[in-house]
């Protein structure tokens, strides 16, 4: 029996693209994409001790990155056993010299030789510039104190610390997989930009105005819209991304942060829930979130047990429902309650735990721990 556990780092490659260092989808272009005419120049151009390669905590991204991250060891899980037997299903020579495998792994390698410079290695895995985008045209000036933060993005810097674009920075490689992958032993994706931030091994500080709770939002109506976009676009839709799809988007229907016209339970097409979705994706990212937005979000998506009683539903899908909710949960309530053993934690576990084994999955059961959790969370009138 094969049980399910929610990916902190995931390894992927997206159905609809399958361009290296993009998520684009034709409703963001420019968010995340590199410029045409910038450079990379490699981790390298990070790593001495003056700049981000030291020990101190204002100089030490590099060494964090290098010695405690899995993005910079995405290269080497592409000659494990495992991969080799993905690969060898698949037909696939050499999983270092696919598209399907470095297009996430190995970003670098499939971009053109003009775009790279000499010190590039593309063992690095995902390394800085995956993330900051090609840094020649920044590097040199970035550290100049009177340069500003938006300075800084003009050159070329990417604007992480925009919600919508960290979003979009990730999805890519963290969301819709290729089915076949699956099939042939890659674990399945499931992307939630606050659970992975907050599982990174923390190389920056985030500013006052970042909300973890924001995050989630963000990063599920992007993960949203990606899954839309790729059934949109697919001929043949694979009836576990449209269950997946349906799943999310349920979830957004029974949040109360914000009033749509699509909260209804009948199926929207896929184009004009990407188009929605990544909408909320923007307006969210630039609204300034409340404490009292967290609380009433996290009080709504707690009073679905009923939802998953209704039979009508299939079971699979109702199973993630219930992923993504205990998912949303978690960030909302950690958010609002730090301390480890803070009241309706125990629930929360508890809800975790029941979510873990897919083929075992008791919605009676799950639909009781959510009310036991919801009575310990919601406000007393």
């Amino acid at each position: 029996m094969v049980k399910h556990f929610f990916p902190l780092v995931a390894w992927g490659v997206l159905v609809c693209q399958l361009l290296p260092l993009q998520g684009a989808t034709t409703a963001s272009p420019s968010a995340f994409s590199p410029r045409d005419n910038e450079r990379l120049v490699g981790a390298v151009g990070c790593q001495s001790s003056m700049c981000h390669g030291g020990a101190s905590p204002s100089r030490d991204q590099f060494t964090i990155w290098s010695r405690q991250d899995f993005h910079s060891r995405a290269y080497a899980t592409l000659v494990t056993a495992r991969s080799v037997r993905i690969a060898e299903t698949l037909g696939i020579v050499s999983a270092t010299e696919s598209a399907r495998c470095t297009t996430c792994h190995a970003p670098f390698a499939s971009l053109p030789q003009a775009r790279l410079a000499s010190t590039i290695n593309v063992t690095e895995g995902v390394s800085c510039e995956s993330c900051h985008n090609g840094a020649e045209a920044w590097l040199r000036s970035h550290t100049r104190p009177d340069w500003t933060y938006a300075d800084r993005i003009h050159a070329g810097l990417r604007d992480l610390r925009s919600a919508y674009v960290r979003a979009n920075t990730c999805v890519a490689c963290h969301q819709v997989i290729d089915p076949a992958l699956v099939k042939a032993g890659h674990p399945e994706l499931i992307f939630e930009l606050d659970g992975l931030t907050a599982s990174e091994p923390r190389h920056w500080q985030e500013k006052a105005d970042w909300f973890g709770p924001k995050a989630w939002l963000v990063g599920q109506a992007v993960a949203l819209r990606e899954m839309s976009l790729c059934l949109a676009r697919s001929d043949k839709a694979d009836p576990n991304l449209v269950s997946q799809q349906q799943a999310l988007f349920w979830l957004f229907q029974k949040s109360n942060v914000f009033k749509t016209e699509m909260a209804s339970h009948e199926p929207e097409p896929p184009s004009t829930i990407a188009a929605w979705s990544n909408q909320v994706a923007q307006a969210y990212s630039m609204m300034e979130w409340k404490s009292t937005m967290t609380g009433n979000t996290m009080t709504a998506l707690a009073a679905t047990s009923g939802s998953f009683l209704d039979n009508g539903v299939p079971l699979a899908e109702r199973e993630l429902r219930a992923e993504r909710l205990v998912l949303g949960l978690d960030r909302l309530f950690k958010s609002l309650h730090p301390e480890p053993s803070a009241p309706g934690q125990a629930e929360l576990s508890a809800l975790f735990t029941a979510v873990q084994d897919r083929a075992q999955f008791n919605p009676q059961a799950f639909s009781t721990l959510l009310q036991k959790f919801a009575g310990v969370v919601t406000p007393k009138k």
